[in-house]
Order: structure tokens, then sequence, then C-alpha cells
């Protein structure tokens, strides 16, 4: 029909109205006090059992080493937590109504958990200042400061990690009762968390370099060691990088699994 137009939602708009409705679904469960309190607690407890065991096998220097690895893999474990999202929006029945719509829905089911990224970086930067005094961490002062930014990054990269789960989880659903744990851990195996990336015999070495935290945490750890400059920036790049890779993964197997399902006439199928 002449003068018909398919009105198609730009790529920005849908990724920023799906964020807002994430996060007044997440608004309606959070309570600061419970987090400040239960959660976050919580994660200190865990990355303090970690640093002080270290204590005991080998001292002061392993202790800051464990201490910086737990604190970034308190951001892998918030990222992990997206693993469910793309079955849980289809078992609820929202994914049938986002795939109706002419907006991009894997963009959507993609930013609608956007608010683990805050979380991730808030929930890290609040066990890094707690610990660093409780156990009398010394770092340089003012360069510590970066540390901070790269948190954000680390929670950025670690949120497509788990978009990636997320869109596996879709296709293969009898993965999601253990599809955090098992994306969680993998992350603090082999990223470096607790035990040196060079412990790891060299396909292991050469895997846990296209995992998120790997490139992040040899940054922090060089601006704790009193080093700044190109080699930092350069971690950073790769953990963007990093990042980058396993978005775009995620989103072209999840179009093309979502996509088949339309056809198949079985989208609202859990």
């Amino acid at each position: 029909m002449t003068g018909h137009r398919v009105f198609r939602s730009h790529a920005a708009t849908v990724v920023a109205a799906s964020a807002r409705s994430g996060y007044e679904e997440f608004t309606e469960t959070f309570q600061l006090r419970l987090w400040l309190t239960g959660w976050v607690v919580r994660l200190v407890f865990q990355v303090l059992f970690f640093s002080l065991a270290g204590k005991y096998v080998e001292g002061d220097r392993l202790v800051t080493f464990i201490l910086i690895g737990n604190v970034l893999g308190v951001i892998a474990l918030e990222g992990s937590a997206i693993a469910p999202a793309a079955v849980t929006e289809r078992y609820f029945g929202v994914l049938g109504l986002l795939v109706g719509t002419p907006g991009n829905h894997v963009l959507s089911v993609f930013a609608r958990p956007s608010m683990r990224i805050v979380m991730g970086s808030c929930s890290s930067a609040l066990v890094f200042l707690v610990l660093i005094l409780v156990l009398d961490v010394p770092v340089p002062w003012p360069g510590s400061l970066a540390v901070f930014p790269i948190l954000v990054v680390v929670s950025v990269t670690c949120y497509c990690y788990g978009c990636f789960v997320a869109a596996v989880v879709y296709r293969f659903s009898f993965l999601e009762p253990g599809s955090v744990n098992i994306a969680y851990l993998s992350v603090v195996l082999f990223a470096g968390v607790n035990v040196p990336v060079s412990f790891w015999p060299w396909p292991v070495r050469v895997m846990s370099d296209f995992l998120p935290v790997t490139h992040g945490l040899r940054a922090v750890r060089a601006i704790i060691a009193g080093a700044l400059g190109t080699a930092v920036l350069a971690q950073i790049f790769f953990e963007l990088l990093v990042g980058a890779a396993w978005i775009a993964v995620a989103y072209i197997l999840l179009a093309r699994w979502i996509d088949r399902d339309r056809r198949a006439g079985r989208i609202d199928l859990g």
C-alpha cells in the first residue's frame, strides 16, 4: 500500500526504554538498607575469608593479591547473575510481546538487566574501600583512584559475558539451574582471581585472555603496585575488546535462536 510506513524504533531508543523498564522492576524489590547490611556485608566477608587465608599461607603479599582478585570477582558474580535473563523473559511471556513490537527485541532483552553494571561497580567499590582499611593494605595515592573507573569497565565486560551466557541458557534451558555458578566460577578459576594465570597450562592461559576480568585485574594490580601508563591503558583496551566480543557473539546467537523459535511458532513455550 502506498503511503504506508512501518514504524521502527532506533536501537538507542530501545536500549534506553528497556533499561528504564528493568530499572523500574529492580526498584520494586531493591532496598538500600538491606543491600548494605545484607549483600554488601556478605561480599565483604567472602573477600575477607580468602584474603585472610592468603595471609595464613604466604603473608601480606598474597593478601593483597587475593584481595584485589576477589574484589573483581564480586563483579563477575554480579555479571553472571544475568545468565537466566532471556529464558526468564520467555517463561513470563515478555519475550513474545517484545518479538511482536517493531523494536529490536534482542537489544531489549539484553538491556533490561543492565542495572547489574551499576550494582557490580558499586558493590566492588565498597568492598575495596572497606577491606583496604580493615586489612591496612598499602595503596598508592592518588594513583589508586584510577582503580574505580576500571571497576566500571570490568562491570561492563562482565555484563557482556553474562549476556552471552543468557543466550546459551535460552537455547539450552537445562543449564539454567547451574548457569550462574558455572559462569562465575569459570572466571574465578581461570582469570587470575585467586591463582595466577601463569599457574595453568598453556591452553588454559590462552583461554583466560578471552575471559572478562583477566585484563582488568592485571590493570588494577599494576596500579596498586604503583604503575601507571601505557601498560595499564593497554590492559583496559583489551578488557573492553573482550567485552565487545562476548556481546557480539551473544547478539548473533540469541537473534538466530529467537528467529528460529518465532518461525516455528514456539516463542512462548518455555
